[in-house]
């Protein structure tokens, strides 16, 4: 007897709900469990760990990644000045590709102070000083692509500090943030990710800047944080 479209459908739902319960009894019977998340580690597939007390996955952040990978850098200013509008800036220009700078700042004043970035400044040639640049993995070889202003040629790897005394050489740009600190609170910018990154224009001078507000003895620090990423 020829089957209806509606017999095939319910016998093909049997056989599947049958496969089902014979899978589910063979992990049950073998200790297993009935799915395992897989991730590729660049030569082989691994089950995901999870947490022994909670069984939540066990992930890291993406910048917490390229620190593994070695593509993670820090570098910091600090400054003690004493006058009004006296300025700690760490500058730098980003290299001419696609692997974008993923930036955080912070910054601290003992006093009132203002905390900005600038987009395009004006920066004199061979002035300020070379500032290091550190990477956050101790193993890893990897230089960072930041450019050194201040050596002719240009340095590769390094970034540039002004103090009060040659803050002069960087002039205008476009603000991109700006921060202001009195003296009842003494830290600004954005330690954490999410809303709180710049994704850096490739090819452009970028400076930091942290300016007093007031004529007090004032304690500048000024923190970079970032990954460089080539997009997928």
């Amino acid at each position: 007897m020829k089957q209806t479209i509606k017999e095939k459908i319910q016998y093909l739902v049997c056989v599947s709900l049958f496969s089902i319960l014979a899978m589910l009894f063979l992990l049950g019977a073998a200790g297993g469990s009935i799915s395992s998340l897989m991730g590729w580690t660049g030569s082989e597939w691994e089950r995901l760990r999870i947490d022994s007390s909670t069984h939540s996955t066990q992930t890291i952040s993406y910048a917490h990644h390229e620190i593994h990978s070695g593509s993670h850098y820090t570098t910091c200013y600090n400054q003690l000045v004493s006058d009004t509008g006296d300025k700690s800036i760490i500058a730098f220009k980003t290299p001419n590709t696609t692997k974008y700078f993923h930036m955080l700042w912070s910054g601290s004043g003992s006093s009132a102070t203002k905390f900005y970035g600038l987009i395009g400044p004006t920066i004199t040639d061979n002035t300020g000083a070379t500032l290091a640049v550190f990477n956050n993995n101790g193993n890893s070889a990897n230089v960072s692509g930041a450019i050194d202003i201040s050596q002719n040629p240009d340095l590769d790897g390094s970034m540039t500090y002004f103090t009060e005394s040659t803050m002069g050489n960087v002039t205008g740009g476009s603000k991109a943030t700006e921060v202001w600190l009195g003296a009842e609170k003494k830290k600004g910018g954005g330690q954490t990710r999410g809303e709180s990154e710049f994704v850096l224009q490739p090819n452009m001078l970028h400076a930091f800047v942290a300016e007093s507000l007031t004529a007090d003895d004032n304690y500048h620090s000024i923190c970079l944080s970032w990954y460089e990423h080539t997009d997928k």
